[in-house]
């Protein structure tokens, strides 16, 4: 008798829990956002992809605790805590405070960014506590694992990023002058896990003497890997436009073409013919498409001018991943590109 009145229940929670999955707001995952859930954080109140809830039990069960949906059984009091909280409810608490510099991560995204958007929500709570973010503070300094020019291997180097200098320097010796000053307003940093052979590395690219440089580097944990900036792209008639042909002096960039905005102009490369026509058929059609004034009140939020902008679509100076196939996301309008820019 007893255990039939436990499946009952079982079953009954069951059938709460996929009422809940159909509604608008729990449809998707609450961090990739990716179409259907089937697992659930039950002391957090969130549906979430099996990728993303193996990121969540890396948290550890004190932080988030993770259980399928459809597999496992659940008791009133967790179903009780998931009908209070949903994805909706969820991120209104957690990301009440998400830097316009940050980048939620969407389906197609690489794994370590989802990984790092869901510990720096949960674990760190930095869109709830504003001091935490200290990638907004224009300073960070640290170590990181550089792939030496010479062996190839790599070796611990200690790395300063100063915004208000426009610098980031990297030291073989702590106490000595830096081996490398690189302009942050000239370089570019990829994701580049198959390169390098870490989830948490990065190719860092910069141009010195017409040349295309590359540094390589990883982090032990891959704490805080976050965007430089976004390229905003408005109408054709307000000074943006594109040009196949690259200036004098740039080399090694791949497939290029120049994106002429009314700041300044960006040389992007790409790897293939057909990745370049993808590309700037892609970001032609937004620069095609007249303004509306949220695209104006967004560029005035943003920068505090009203420069005509568009806001449905920018690229991000983080790129996309090496070896992998230009895409158009549906989040943003257009995946990650190489940027390199022309001082």
């Amino acid at each position: 008798m007893f255990n039939r009145l436990k499946i009952r229940m079982a079953e009954e929670n069951r059938r709460k829990l996929i009422q809940l999955l159909k509604l608008p707001q729990n449809s998707h995952c609450a961090d990739c956002g990716i179409e259907g859930p089937e697992w659930a954080s039950y002391n957090i109140g969130i549906f979430v992809c099996t990728q993303c809830a193996g990121f969540h039990r890396n948290l550890g069960s004190h932080i988030s605790k993770v259980k399928s949906v459809f597999l496992d059984n659940w008791d009133s009091t967790q179903v009780e805590i998931m009908e209070n909280m949903g994805n909706d409810k969820a991120q209104e608490k957690y990301e009440v405070d998400v830097p316009l510099c940050y980048k939620k991560p969407c389906p197609t995204d690489v794994q370590v960014l989802k990984e790092q958007w869901i510990q720096a929500k949960y674990d760190r709570q930095e869109f709830l506590h504003t001091e935490e973010q200290i990638y907004v503070k224009g300073f960070m300094e640290g170590h990181l694992w550089k792939r030496g020019k010479e062996d190839g291997k790599f070796h611990l180097r200690k790395f300063v990023l100063n915004e208000a200098e426009d610098t980031f320097k990297y030291y073989v010796k702590e106490h000595k002058e830096p081996k490398a000053v690189i302009r942050i307003s000239e370089l570019n940093a990829t994701f580049c896990p198959m390169k390098v052979n870490s989830a948490n590395a990065m190719q860092i690219t910069y141009i010195k003497d017409g040349t295309t440089r590359n540094v390589f580097v990883y982090s032990d944990d891959g704490k805080d890997p976050y965007p430089k900036g976004e390229i905003f792209l408005g109408y054709m008639g307000n000074g943006f436009c594109l040009h196949k042909i690259l200036p004098a002096g740039i080399k090694e960039s791949g497939f290029g073409f120049i994106l002429e905005t009314p700041e300044r102009s960006f040389v992007v490369g790409a790897d293939t013919e057909e990745e370049r026509r993808e590309w700037m058929d892609a970001i032609e059609k937004i620069l095609e498409r007249p303004l509306t004034p949220q695209d104006s009140n967004m560029h005035l939020q943003f920068f505090g001018q009203n420069l005509v902008t568009r806001s449905n679509l920018y690229l991000t100076l983080f790129s996309k991943l090496p070896d992998s196939k230009t895409s158009v996301c549906p989040h943003q309008g257009v995946d990650f590109v190489d940027v390199w820019v022309v001082s």
